[in-house]
């Protein structure tokens, strides 16, 4: 596999996983694929209000780390729906 597509296939791996396990905050977050052996790659996701109400911007690169690689990057990014907070309050009935 040449190295552009890899990386491009790991950023969607990891968009995926990230949406798939909701362990996707609003802040930014990053780490590395040593999990998967690979070392000299990384990446880093963010999270950007899309400016429509409850639906967040996701952005998700994988870059080359490894000084013996090419310095190559890819990036994927689509929307996550937040459903609302809903509150309830307890039905009150009368008494009697």
């Amino acid at each position: 596999m040449h190295g552009q597509e890899r990386l491009q296939r790991l950023a969607v791996q990891k968009y995926d996983e990230l949406i798939a396990t909701s362990a996707l905050s609003s802040a930014s977050q990053s780490g590395d694929f040593k999990d998967r052996n690979l070392d000299g790659i990384e990446w880093k996701a963010d999270v950007v209000p899309s400016g429509v109400t409850n639906l967040d911007q996701i952005k998700v690169t994988v870059y080359e780390t490894d000084s013996s690689g090419n310095g190559g990057s890819a990036e994927i990014d689509g929307l996550r729906y937040n459903p609302p907070v809903t509150t309830s309050t307890p039905a009150t009935g009368a008494g009697g």
